[in-house]
Order: structure tokens, then sequence, then C-alpha cells
């Protein structure tokens, strides 16, 4: 590890005294840098290098990361190893800000409720009308002017049939007992559609 006793910054120099602060700096030394996107090809434990980053040949060292087609690889000092994929991103992945949609490939088993449903609080009410069998006759007025006579005829009333109930109002009460079924999904995520 190297020993930091000063931080050039601009035309500033800054003495580090601290041997903690010191130590902490070095440190950031080995930690990892993205190179950008290559158009060398890389596969896990590949020790290509140097590789093309935007039409320039780079040397990559120990914890520089580079990304080529959708793959991210890490250099450890002598090959790449891979470590992420980038392809359910899509063009997010190269995009300052973005939004996009996601909608998974599959389908949703059924749902089978276990258990009854108690309906015994359900209440309904109706009220009686009636039919007429028979229509009646209509009252008539007759006149003999041989006679000089008036006859009348009062007619019949019509005949009132038998009660029919008519449901007026239904009240449904029920409640389920049993345990609640969760759906399950079968499938796989979708290719997220870049917006």
């Amino acid at each position: 590890m190297a020993d930091f006793t000063k931080i050039v910054y601009g035309d500033t120099t800054y003495k580090v005294k601290d041997k903690t602060a010191r130590e902490a700096i070095a440190a950031l030394e080995g930690g990892s840098y993205f190179l950008g996107i290559t158009t060398t090809p890389l596969e896990d434990q590949a020790t290509t290098n140097p590789i093309m980053i935007d039409g320039e040949e780079k040397t990559a060292t120990n914890g520089n990361i580079a990304v080529y087609k959708k793959a991210e690889f890490i250099f450890n000092g002598t090959k790449w190893i891979e470590f992420g994929d980038l392809s359910s991103l899509g063009a997010l992945a190269y995009k300052g800000t973005a939004s996009g949609t996601n909608t998974p490939e599959g389908t949703i088993a059924p749902i089978t409720p276990e258990g009854t449903i108690d309906a015994s609080s359900s209440t309904a009410s109706s009220t009686n009308v009636y039919s007429i069998t028979d229509v009646g006759t209509l009252p008539s007025v007759e006149y003999d002017s041989s006679d000089e006579s008036l006859s009348f005829d009062p007619g019949t009333l019509p005949t009132k049939g038998a009660a029919q109930a008519v449901l007026t109002s239904v009240t449904i009460a029920a409640t389920f007992n049993g345990t609640e079924v969760t759906p399950v999904f079968t499938g796989k995520q979708k290719t997220v559609t870049v917006s």
C-alpha cells in the first residue's frame, strides 16, 4: 500500500498528517472504476487485455469494470469475471433518466375458495296478487217501443282467481367461512419496454 503524505488539488497541495486518513486514501487506489462499454468480445474468465472503449484501446487494471453487449465484467488483474447481466434492463441501462413498463409473461392459477357460504340470514318478502278467471258481463239496458218497456241487466262482476305471491324485495346477507387462497403466478419476467 502506498503511503500518501500529500494530495494535490488544482494549484493547492494538502499535507496528510493523519496515518488513518493516509490509509483510507490509499485504499481508494484499489477501488472499482467503470471503463465503459467495450466492442472487444469478452466472456467469463477471458484474459483479453487491452480492450476497445469508444474507439480507443484501454488497458484494464485490477477492479476495472466494462460492459460487453449485455454482460458486466470486472477485471481481477489477470482475467475478466462476469458479474452481471443488463438484458432485463434493455435500453434503460444506458439512459440518464428513463421510464418503462414491465409486463410479466405467465398465468395466474384460478382461485378456488376453500370453505362455505352461509346465506341463512338472507330475507325475502312478497305480496299477493290475484288473477281474473272470468271477466264477467257489462250492464245492459233494453227499450221495447211496442209496449214501452224498459229492461235492465246489471251484468256480472269479474271472478277473482287464486292468489299468486309476487316477490317484492330480497336482502342477501352472506358470509364466507373458510381460508383465503393466494393466487399463484407461473411465468417469467418480460423484457422492459422503454417509453
